[in-house]
Protein backbone atom coordinates (compact mmCIF):
# COMPACT_ATOMS: atom_id res chain seq x y z
CA UNK A 1 0.00 0.00 0.00
CA UNK A 2 1.06 3.62 -0.55
CA UNK A 3 1.97 5.85 2.06
CA UNK A 4 0.67 9.30 2.17
CA UNK A 5 1.48 12.21 4.75
CA UNK A 6 -0.96 14.69 5.43
CA UNK A 7 -0.75 17.95 4.27
CA UNK A 8 -3.12 19.61 6.10
CA UNK A 9 -5.63 18.54 9.12
CA UNK A 10 -9.19 19.85 7.26
CA UNK A 11 -12.22 20.99 9.28
CA UNK A 12 -13.28 18.01 11.09
CA UNK A 13 -15.98 16.50 9.37
CA UNK A 14 -17.02 19.51 7.35
CA UNK A 15 -13.77 19.78 5.89
CA UNK A 16 -11.59 17.18 3.59
CA UNK A 17 -8.10 16.32 3.50
CA UNK A 18 -5.36 16.57 1.35
CA UNK A 19 -2.57 14.21 1.37
CA UNK A 20 0.98 13.56 -0.44
CA UNK A 21 2.64 10.77 -1.59
CA UNK A 22 5.91 9.98 -0.02
CA UNK A 23 8.05 9.06 -2.95
CA UNK A 24 6.41 10.97 -5.51
CA UNK A 25 5.65 14.31 -4.68
CA UNK A 26 3.12 14.73 -8.04
CA UNK A 27 0.84 12.33 -6.58
CA UNK A 28 -1.90 13.46 -3.83
CA UNK A 29 -4.86 11.95 -2.25
CA UNK A 30 -8.22 13.93 -1.85
CA UNK A 31 -10.21 12.52 1.05
CA UNK A 32 -13.65 13.46 2.31
CA UNK A 33 -14.96 11.85 5.67
CA UNK A 34 -18.91 10.06 4.89
CA UNK A 35 -19.75 9.16 8.40
CA UNK A 36 -18.90 6.22 11.13
CA UNK A 37 -19.58 2.71 10.40
CA UNK A 38 -22.09 0.35 12.06
CA UNK A 39 -19.22 -0.94 14.26
CA UNK A 40 -17.83 2.98 14.95
CA UNK A 41 -14.99 2.73 12.23
CA UNK A 42 -14.47 6.13 10.42
CA UNK A 43 -15.53 6.10 6.70
CA UNK A 44 -13.96 7.98 3.76
CA UNK A 45 -13.86 8.13 -0.09
CA UNK A 46 -10.40 8.96 -1.60
CA UNK A 47 -9.32 10.13 -4.88
CA UNK A 48 -5.84 9.86 -6.41
CA UNK A 49 -4.19 13.19 -7.82
CA UNK A 50 -1.47 13.16 -10.45
CA UNK A 51 -0.73 16.76 -10.84
CA UNK A 52 0.08 20.13 -7.86
CA UNK A 53 -1.13 20.94 -4.65
CA UNK A 54 -3.47 23.09 -6.34
CA UNK A 55 -4.95 19.96 -8.63
CA UNK A 56 -5.50 18.09 -5.07
CA UNK A 57 -7.16 21.11 -3.90
CA UNK A 58 -9.43 21.30 -6.69
CA UNK A 59 -10.81 17.94 -6.83
CA UNK A 60 -11.43 18.04 -3.06
CA UNK A 61 -12.87 21.09 -3.30
CA UNK A 62 -14.99 19.42 -5.73
CA UNK A 63 -15.69 15.87 -3.87
CA UNK A 64 -16.98 18.39 -0.86
CA UNK A 65 -19.60 19.60 -3.05
CA UNK A 66 -20.64 16.38 -4.23
CA UNK A 67 -20.95 15.30 -0.98
CA UNK A 68 -23.13 18.47 0.65
CA UNK A 69 -25.15 17.58 -2.66
CA UNK A 70 -25.93 13.98 -1.49
CA UNK A 71 -23.64 12.48 -4.40
CA UNK A 72 -21.09 11.07 -2.18
CA UNK A 73 -22.62 8.53 0.26
CA UNK A 74 -21.44 5.49 2.17
CA UNK A 75 -21.73 2.54 0.62
CA UNK A 76 -24.25 0.03 2.04
CA UNK A 77 -24.77 -3.50 1.01
CA UNK A 78 -28.76 -3.38 2.75
CA UNK A 79 -31.40 -3.90 0.32
CA UNK A 80 -35.16 -2.88 -0.02
CA UNK A 81 -36.38 -6.32 1.85
CA UNK A 82 -34.01 -5.54 4.93
CA UNK A 83 -35.14 -2.13 4.62
CA UNK A 84 -38.81 -3.00 4.68
CA UNK A 85 -37.92 -5.86 7.25
CA UNK A 86 -36.60 -3.39 9.54
CA UNK A 87 -39.62 -0.44 9.21
CA UNK A 88 -42.22 -3.52 10.07
CA UNK A 89 -40.58 -4.47 12.99
CA UNK A 90 -40.82 -0.63 14.17
CA UNK A 91 -44.15 -0.31 12.74
CA UNK A 92 -46.10 -3.17 14.77
CA UNK A 93 -45.71 -1.58 17.62
CA UNK A 94 -48.20 1.44 16.28
CA UNK A 95 -50.79 -0.43 14.29
CA UNK A 96 -53.08 -3.31 15.05
CA UNK A 97 -52.64 -7.00 14.12
CA UNK A 98 -54.92 -6.72 11.15
CA UNK A 99 -53.32 -3.71 9.81
CA UNK A 100 -49.96 -5.50 10.18
CA UNK A 101 -51.01 -8.15 8.26
CA UNK A 102 -52.35 -5.92 4.92
CA UNK A 103 -49.46 -3.81 4.96
CA UNK A 104 -47.16 -7.36 4.65
CA UNK A 105 -49.32 -8.38 2.16
CA UNK A 106 -49.22 -5.67 0.24
CA UNK A 107 -45.36 -5.46 0.42
CA UNK A 108 -45.25 -8.82 -0.34
CA UNK A 109 -47.05 -9.01 -3.24
CA UNK A 110 -46.14 -5.29 -5.03
CA UNK A 111 -42.79 -4.13 -3.39
CA UNK A 112 -40.46 -6.95 -2.73
CA UNK A 113 -41.21 -9.10 -5.93
CA UNK A 114 -40.32 -6.13 -8.56
CA UNK A 115 -37.42 -3.75 -5.39
CA UNK A 116 -36.74 -6.05 -2.72
CA UNK A 117 -33.27 -7.90 -3.93
CA UNK A 118 -32.29 -4.54 -5.64
CA UNK A 119 -29.75 -2.56 -3.38
CA UNK A 120 -30.79 0.92 -1.33
CA UNK A 121 -28.00 2.76 -2.68
CA UNK A 122 -28.88 1.82 -6.32
CA UNK A 123 -32.81 2.93 -6.34
CA UNK A 124 -33.40 6.68 -7.43
CA UNK A 125 -36.61 8.10 -7.84
CA UNK A 126 -37.41 9.70 -11.05
CA UNK A 127 -36.68 13.23 -12.06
Amino acid sequence: MSKYIRVDRGRGASGGQRLRHVDDPRRWMARVFIGRSASGRKRYVSKVVHGGKRDAKKVLTDMLQQKYQGRITPRSSATMADLVREWLGHKERDVSYGTLVRIKGYYRRYVLPVLGQKKLVSITLPP
